[in-house]
């Protein structure tokens, strides 16, 4: 719900919802930022370069994606926010 995302906002620089994910991962951010993704072998499997991310809303295609758990981080102002997300 938008509240949470909210909450999540205030007290940090992104939100990564919803989880566990599906097809479309909604990364909230409060600054453009680099997205990396990283499966349990700690092999990249999605980059998204800083100038192709918009402050707010990023949606990330991850339904060629298999099944799993994957480790987002998220760099933004020289901070990186990791995550751990699961995929169904």
């Amino acid at each position: 719900n938008d509240m949470d995302v909210r909450d999540l906002m205030r007290s940090n620089d992104a939100a990564i919802y919803p989880v566990p994910a599906g097809d479309v991962l909604n990364i909230l951010t409060k600054y453009k930022v680099e997205i990396k993704v990283h499966d349990v072998n700690g092999k990249l499997v999605i980059h998204v370069r800083k100038r192709y991310t918009v402050k707010g809303l990023n949606q990330l295609d991850v339904s060629n994606l298999p099944s799993g758990v994957y480790n987002f981080s998220i760099t933004c102002n020289n901070n990186i926010v990791t995550r751990q997300v699961i995929k169904q």
